[in-house]
């Protein structure tokens, strides 16, 4: 049987005569005079294909089952009337054979690259479904990334021929060391960039990959990981990044050449904002505090227990006082935020007065009152939050809370 898969890379469909029939656990399986079904190797995925009977009736094959003397075995699992002599159609998914040849054949142009540039080998390689990781020793920066990812489409633009053949020579050098084996060994061959032995299929021609993206790289291990995407998965991804990237242009008023000033000054004003709250809670929490506990009930004899409802406040002011007050008091606090569309509320204690006092649980007071004001959300013992539509109500929710607490005493 010829394996055209490796001769005729891009032969997506073919008409063949089926040679033997072998029963197994159920399954169907057909050796063909001639196969372009990819049974998988090198790391790369094998085909989806079918099988089309004479009937037109189509076959799905389940798995390849490879055989170097007899020929490959493809199973069907259903019941069918193929005879030995049978004239059939095989079909390939082409979008799926593409993208992984385009995903393989990248890697093999990165590995070149990384080899020729920096002297570095692979020493590993995942295709995914969605992104391939290649794995190569050392560390790199990210100039040194920018120049493999460089280089790698300037092979794209040279056309250069991709070679797929088996050899016999026991003293040819590639880029790593051979396996040893009696048999010839499959040889990818990229011009003078790349020689390595590999059972995968390829494209014909580099310019074939259209473009190669290195998404993003990460120390693993003792190496370096690199994300990255090859054909219509980069070109995809850089027209989607582009997309995105027009927008935050036209957002800050900005082209290419401006944006990073632009985005480091939003940076400088966002640090500055950064300060100002800091020094606002500086100023402002330990007076306002203050004040609520000088207007606080006592409840417990030495915990102070605060109800305040605010009118269009900042949240985070609102979050913040609630744990200004309880992490330097000893304190229970109840607070609302009205704003125009709903009303923010906070229940907040220490963890300390908690876990002393089992019966003041936030979480469960919320719970517990919730339905008064229809609110939404929830918390744990000694902090819970959320929103609610009754603004009018909420001091009866919150009284309906005291008096659980003054209940349980």
């Amino acid at each position: 049987m010829e394996k055209l898969y490796y001769r005729k890379r891009y032969l997506d469909s073919l008409e063949t005569t089926i040679k033997e029939i072998v029963l197994s656990n159920g399954k169907v399986g057909l050796r063909f005079e001639e196969d372009i079904v990819f049974p998988g190797g090198g790391g790369q995925a094998a085909d989806i294909a079918s099988i089309v009977d004479n009937s037109n009736k189509i076959f799905e094959i389940l798995s390849v089952e490879e055989d170097e003397v007899n020929g490959n075995l493809h199973y069907v699992n259903e019941a069918s009337d193929f005879n030995v002599g049978d004239r059939v159609n095989i079909n390939i998914d082409w979008k799926h054979r593409e993208d992984n040849m385009h995903q393989h054949s990248g890697q093999h142009v990165l590995s070149g690259c990384f080899y020729k540039l920096f002297g570095r080998n692979t020493t590993g390689l995942h295709i995914g479904k969605l992104i391939s990781q290649l794995d190569i020793e050392g560390l790199f920066d990210d100039e040194m990334v920018s120049k493999i990812e460089l280089y790698a489409n300037e092979i794209i633009q040279q056309s250069i021929e991709i070679e797929n053949y088996v050899s016999e020579d026991d003293n040819i050098v590639t880029r790593r060391k051979l396996p040893e084996t009696d048999n010839g060994i499959r040889i990818l061959k990229i011009g003078d960039l790349d020689i390595n032995a590999c059972c995968g299929i390829h494209v014909y021609n580099t310019s074939d990959l259209k473009l190669i993206k290195i998404v993003r790289y990460y120390k693993n291990k003792n190496g370096t990981r690199f994300e990255y995407l090859v054909g219509k998965r980069a070109v995809d991804f850089v027209l989607k990044r582009e997309n995105v990237f027009g927008k935050i242009l036209n957002l800050y008023s900005c082209n290419e050449d401006t944006i990073i000033n632009a985005l480091m000054n939003e940076r400088l004003k966002r640090d500055e904002l950064v300060l100002e709250k800091k020094y606002l809670e500086n100023k402002l929490l330990p007076t306002i505090s203050n004040e609520l506990m000088d207007s606080g009930e006592s409840t417990f004899g030495e915990i102070t227990l605060i109800t305040k409802v605010f009118s269009n406040d900042q949240k985070w002011l609102i979050e913040d006082l609630g744990r200004y007050i309880t992490e330097n008091n000893r304190a229970i606090v109840f607070i609302a935020n009205e704003k125009e569309n709903n009303t923010e509320i906070l229940l907040q204690c220490s963890k300390a007065i908690s876990d002393e006092y089992h019966i003041i649980n936030m979480g469960q007071l919320w719970k517990e009152s919730s339905h008064i004001v229809r609110a939404k959300g929830g918390g744990s013992r000694f902090l819970a939050q959320g929103i609610c539509e009754k603004a009018e109500d909420i001091l009866v929710f919150f009284a309906n809370i005291k008096s659980s607490i003054k209940n349980e005493k």
